[in-house]
């Protein structure tokens, strides 16, 4: 569930954003045990996590950018925040 907030202070507009997500807390964790490691049936790719969007437009712009430049700041959050994942083992 989201839910916007639409603030009018004198001359600022005030946006807030408030998101739910156990839903998809709840989706990350029935996916866990169902897929283990994560592995597709060839093993050619592996799904290690889902992070929702409302989270990731939360984070400072700077986080952003870095994850959108650098591979390794992903694995950071994901370490960061494990209910994220959906798969077992190392990232």
């Amino acid at each position: 569930m989201r839910k916007e907030i639409l603030k009018i202070e004198k001359d600022k507009f005030i946006l807030q954003v408030v998101s739910d997500i156990t839903p998809f807390l709840r989706k990350n964790y029935e996916e866990k045990k169902l897929i283990g490691k994560g592995f597709s049936k060839k093993r050619t790719w592996r799904k290690i996590g889902s992070i929702p969007l409302d989270f990731l437009l939360s984070l400072p712009k700077e986080q952003q950018e870095e994850i959108m430049k650098d591979p390794k700041a992903i694995k950071k959050i994901l370490k960061k925040h494990p209910e994220f994942r959906c798969s077992e083992g190392e990232i």
